[in-house]
């Protein structure tokens, strides 16, 4: 329910029509490493000029060779992610997400007329034995930002590291930042039944985030992916989200319940009326002690 919600933002009632276009490819830090010597794969959108507003793909790694340190998406194009890349420790990463508004590239700062491939991923890694192990990264399409849900096809991408057999301890440093929040609730017909539901982006500058908590009222911590259905409908419930970063660091965002404002208005209400009675009542005495 959730991703046919979610992917008819990206695809309309028109045919989705077919076509070669775009490219989803990998790109390491180094080329070389030592066992034990962190590094990173990027796994990297080149629009070739269209623009795109969703990216589908899985990626790949032998598990036995490599230990997955972190996935970070901090830098990443995605806005929201349908299937939050995760470690699930089977060699095997799948995900895809939203552009909002589509991507065409990042400006070349040297030269204005150009853009730039954006990043989607990066995957931090360390090498646990020596030799040439190799990533892939398939079963990848596209989706066009114009409207008629055009799918592009994107080629499978293969690429391969050489580990030396010296071993080293190098690790790449997490840089430590505030998370930040945004969301919105609403209720639609084609999502959870017209119930309300929360949509949330997290996003960290610096090191990605790690998870996402929501509390409802006096209820426990639960964590929680956008979109997310609400357990108090009546929305009488104090909600708070906390996003924390890969390095602990956290951002809570605290949201009143709806019956706070209607009290308020409430009150307001009775505040104003009561205000004219007493002016009427005033009123009536000033008149009843004018002389005939």
């Amino acid at each position: 329910m959730k991703k046919i919600f979610i992917l008819s933002i990206i695809i309309s009632l028109g045919i989705c029509l077919k076509i070669e276009a775009s490219s989803l490819f990998l790109d390491l830090s180094k080329e070389e490493v030592s066992v034990g010597e962190q590094f990173y794969v990027d796994i990297v959108l080149d629009t070739q000029g269209k623009s795109i507003n969703g990216i589908n793909s899985s990626f790949s790694f032998n598990n036995d060779l490599f230990r997955l340190v972190r996935i970070e998406d901090s830098k990443s194009m995605i806005n929201y992610w349908i299937d939050k890349p995760s470690d699930n420790n089977s060699g095997r990463i799948d995900f895809s997400g939203i552009i909002v508004n589509g991507f065409d590239g990042v400006i070349d700062p040297f030269n204005l007329e150009n853009k730039l491939p954006g990043i989607i991923l990066r995957i931090v890694f360390e090498p646990l034995s020596s030799g040439t192990h190799s990533f892939d990264l398939y079963e990848a399409s596209a989706t066009l930002n114009d409207g008629n849900g055009t799918i592009l096809d994107l080629d499978d991408n293969h690429l391969s590291i050489n580990i030396l057999d010296s071993i080293k301890d190098i690790s790449i440093p997490v840089e430590s930042s505030t998370p930040q929040i945004s969301f919105e609730i609403i209720k639609e017909k084609d999502l959870y039944d017209n119930k309300y539901v929360i949509i949330f982006n997290a996003t960290d500058e610096s090191s990605g985030i790690r998870e996402v908590l929501i509390k409802e009222g006096f209820r426990k911590w639960k964590q929680v992916e956008s979109p997310y259905l609400l357990k108090d409908q009546s929305r009488k419930s104090k909600i708070v989200l906390k996003a924390i970063n890969l390095t602990g660091g956290s951002m809570e965002l605290k949201i009143d319940p709806v019956y706070k404002n209607n009290i308020s208005i409430y009150l307001l209400s009775i505040f104003v009326i009561l205000i004219l009675f007493l002016v009427f009542i005033k009123y009536v005495k000033n008149k009843k002690q004018q002389p005939l």
